[in-house]
């Protein structure tokens, strides 16, 4: 699949994050050290919404139940076996490209 455009780095700046939909994917992007991180928004858990967690650093922390991903890699730092999928992201200067 071709990548899409899906946000602006400006916008990301500002937001640190933006909750997406492509392809029926519910997706949450994340600005962190001027780098992009794309991830699945549906906690694989219970279903929780991802782009309402609490994120220290590189981890977003389910607001349900806590469970804690890495946004780099998609796996669960407190039960191992749980991931969430992680998506390719590239720029076109100023435009977040997506590939799902």
């Amino acid at each position: 699949m071709n990548f899409i455009e899906v946000a602006t780095l400006d916008e990301l700046r500002e937001t640190k994050r933006k909750k997406i939909e492509v392809q029926g994917e519910h997706i949450v992007l994340f600005y962190l050290s001027g780098e992009v991180f794309a991830v699945n928004s549906v906690c694989p858990h219970s279903g929780g919404p991802l782009e309402e967690g609490q994120l220290d650093d590189e981890e977003i922390i389910c607001p349900w139940h806590s469970y804690i991903f890495n946004i780099k890699d998609g796996n669960c730092l407190n039960y191992p076996g749980c991931r969430i999928r992680k998506y390719e992201v590239k720029f076109d200067g100023e435009k977040v490209l997506l590939r799902v």
